[in-house]
């Protein structure tokens, strides 16, 4: 069966991808409303994912079509000439009556409850996408869902880095990623004005403050001050821009469009290098949702 990946479908393939990790964000927390939160996510995931393979085999369903139906739909889809079952369809409805219970009913989960269906949604995800479409969804990128084409050139090379395991180069092209994302909320929250480091030639012509940086330590204290308004306005978490700032190198970007990159002393992973990447997609996402 031959996958379709473009257009729109695509975009509702990654959208259920982009759910699902949304989801997963809320189940590493430890209070019920979080996994009550979590749940509906994982659903949510599910049915967009089930919804568009339910036309892309072509079958006859309405917006009116209750999702327990859905499996059986699937199954006889004119497309479907295997006639292959979804898996895991017990597990999948547990999930469902239990979003119906926080969602209607507002019965609050236990909080463990959201890692147990967290693995219930990525084990149907992943063996629903290579069953029917012959590739993992959770293998598909995300950076198509970044709205900014400059950031998103950026993280697309990265991605692509990472591929090759060149991890120094992957991180050079987060670092620009996260500059230019960041840059994109510089109408409401400006960024300190270059010529403030101008302060300390100043200085330096006097021998006594020679070695003094006063200036440039008041501009990166005001950079980091203001990504740390930006990271609460845009309800970026914490840990997460903590993490950014501990793994990616810093990157300048002058008049002229080059960059200016400090390589970093310390040793990244592929797996940190790949952490990176996806938290500056969901960055990437939440930033555009706030701006229109």
């Amino acid at each position: 069966m031959v996958p379709i990946w473009g257009g729109f479908m695509q975009e509702q393939l990654l959208l259920s991808k982009r759910l699902f990790i949304a989801g997963s964000d809320y189940s590493e927390k430890s209070d019920p409303v979080s996994a009550g939160m979590a749940i509906s996510l994982f659903q949510d995931s599910i049915e967009m994912f089930l919804w568009f393979l339910l036309k892309h085999l072509d079958a006859q369903v309405k917006d009116t079509t209750p999702f327990t139906q859905y499996f059986d739909l699937v199954e006889s889809a004119p497309k479907n000439d295997k006639k292959l079952k979804l898996p895991f369809k017990a597990r999948i409805l547990d999930l469902n009556k239990a979003r119906v219970n926080f969602k209607h009913y507002g019965n609050l989960p236990d909080a463990s409850e959201a890692k147990k269906y967290r693995t219930y949604a990525e084990e149907f995800l992943f063996q629903s996408s290579m069953d029917f479409l012959g590739e993992n969804l959770f293998d598909a990128s995300l950076t198509k869902l970044v709205p900014f084409a400059d950031v998103r050139e950026h993280l697309t090379l990265a991605e692509d880095f990472l591929k090759k395991d060149e991890i120094d180069e992957c991180l050079g092209e987060l670092a620009k990623a996260k500059t230019l994302l960041f840059r994109q909320v510089s109408q409401f929250l400006p960024e300190p004005d270059r010529n403030l480091t101008d302060g300390d030639k100043v200085l330096s012509a006097t021998s006594q403050f020679r070695h003094v940086h006063l200036f440039s330590y008041i501009s990166e204290y005001l950079g980091r001050l203001r990504e740390s308004v930006i990271t609460l306005a845009f309800g970026i978490q914490v840990k997460d821009y903590l993490f950014l700032t501990a793994t990616l190198p810093y990157a300048a970007q002058f008049m002229a469009g080059n960059w200016s990159i400090n390589k970093r002393r310390s040793m990244v992973s592929k797996e940190e290098a790949q952490k990176a990447l996806g938290i500056l997609i969901n960055i990437g996402i939440k930033i555009s949702s706030v701006l229109g």
